[in-house]
């Protein structure tokens, strides 16, 4: 099974991510500040999902995980004395907003093999690995998702949204998606996984 040579910095970048604390929720004023912040480093996630199942032949959803990150939140939540079913919306939006993202990324992919994920030297030419390298690229990802998804979740038990929330929420979407300078799929995507955190919001 061939992989994507630059695949293999994925492990080093999560390094990286936790040697500089950045996967620890932040700690500003405002505290959606840092949930946007904290689900945009979620969302950053899904390239590197992305590449990894584009490699590997793998499909976007995964039913079973998908499953089991929602129902930790639910328990999560509850011994938080947090409202589980508001708590598992936002993480369903969490998951959805990084499938849009792989499946934009696969189908661009399609329509121009030549943008595909290829070797550091951006030829085609990948070195043979073995499969079981996939399955550890993918799970050293998610170990990382899940460190991010209890982070979420600390930050979102100790949120009350006011009335304010849909105002506040949209100038975090904007402070961060112009500090990390997001592409307009990104940005689409984490406003997709922020819009059920104000009930007001319509």
């Amino acid at each position: 099974m061939s992989i994507p040579r630059r695949l293999g910095l994925t492990l080093a970048a999560l390094a990286a991510l936790g040697a500089t604390g950045t996967s620890r929720p932040p700690e500003p004023a405002e505290p959606l500040r840092a949930l946007t912040e904290l689900s945009a480093q979620r969302l950053a996630t899904a390239d590197q999902v992305a590449a990894v199942k584009w490699a590997g032949g793998d499909p976007i959803d995964d039913p079973a995980r998908e499953r089991e990150v929602i129902r930790r939140a639910r328990v999560e939540a509850r011994r938080a004395g947090a409202d589980p079913d508001a708590v598992a919306r936002v993480f369903r939006d969490q998951i959805d907003a990084n499938k849009l993202v792989q499946r934009a990324l696969h189908t661009r992919w399609r329509a121009d093999p030549d943008a595909a994920p290829t070797d550091a030297s951006g030829t085609a030419e990948t070195p043979e690995t073995p499969e079981g390298s996939i399955a550890g690229e993918l799970s050293a990802i998610r170990a990382e998702i899940d460190r991010l998804n209890a982070d979420l979740l600390t930050t979102l038990t100790g949120l009350t949204p006011g009335p304010d929330c849909p105002a506040l929420r949209g100038r975090a979407l904007d402070e961060t998606g112009d500090r990390r300078q997001l592409d307009p799929l990104h940005t689409h995507a984490l406003g997709h996984a922020l819009r059920s955190l104000c009930p007001t919001a319509g």
